[in-house]
């Protein structure tokens, strides 16, 4: 059985107010490395987005993911990823045979799959933001990001559809993450629908802090309710280790 080490929740903010959006994950450890289960809540939309990640080695070897529909529960979207089964990270796949895959479904549609191979995959919760980061940073700075589209829920046909895009990090220096006070590492993050960019903090690996503009508005996210034993490095590849001694605003 899988033991709890940490857990936490992610709470949004737009313009300074508090969103209805409840963000919760935990951090379990199993017999083969680590498992992540996240879970977020919109009750407004009467949406539920759910995502059970395998980490080894630093790398998300296998992520299910599921949009669901309260009350009831009904499921209108799925979605899979699988790592190679040797465990080789993006663009380092010597079979053909066993690329990474990424497999998705709309309810009333059949399952579709394109090969996920020399892209980082992220599977939209914001626990996983420090594996992306670091993995980005150990390519040095830049990569292709498979992220599974979610950007209109009345979009049904579109739901989990994977959207590929250029994302590309810099470091910015040690912060804090001012409402709590934790010094962190911040990390300037671009690419995709980040047109402005976005800032991360991050400690250990740990995301402790978000924001972006978007449009006129402000968007935070931050850490609360944090419990437990975070592992650090021996879950997955700290950004700063990846930075190799490069400092402010210098591209890894």
């Amino acid at each position: 059985m899988n033991s709890v080490l940490a857990q936490g929740e992610y709470e949004y903010l737009c313009d300074g107010d508090v969103m209805p959006v409840a963000e919760c994950w935990q951090l379990l450890r199993s017999v083969d490395g680590y498992e992540i289960r996240s879970t977020r809540t919109v009750p407004s939309q009467s949406l539920v987005i759910s995502a059970c990640a395998r980490v080894r080695a630093g790398q998300i070897t296998r992520c299910l993911l599921q949009w669901g529909l309260e009350p009831g529960g009904k499921t209108v979207a799925r979605a899979f990823f699988r790592m190679n089964p040797d465990g080789l990270g993006p663009g380092e796949c010597r079979s053909e045979k066993s690329p990474a895959m990424y497999r998705f479904r709309r309810s009333g549609t059949p399952s579709r799959s394109i090969p996920a191979v020399g892209v980082h995959f992220f599977p939209l919760m914001r626990i996983f933001s420090g594996q992306l980061i670091g993995a980005l940073a150990k390519r040095g700075g830049s990569g292709g990001v498979l992220v599974p589209w979610i950007q209109d829920p009345s979009r049904v046909n579109k739901l989990f559809a994977p959207e590929l895009s250029n994302r590309r990090v810099f470091y910015l220096g040690v912060g804090q993450a001012g409402f709590q006070g934790k010094a962190c590492d911040c990390f300037h993050y671009s690419g995709g629908e980040y047109d402005n960019g976005a800032e991360y903090h991050l400690a250990e690996g740990l995301m402790w802090a978000y924001h972006w503009q978007q449009g006129r508005k402000e968007w935070q996210v931050r850490l609360k309710n944090f419990s437990g034993e975070w592992p650090g490095a021996a879950l997955w590849l700290h950004p700063r280790i990846a930075l190799a001694g490069l400092a402010g605003g210098e591209p890894y």
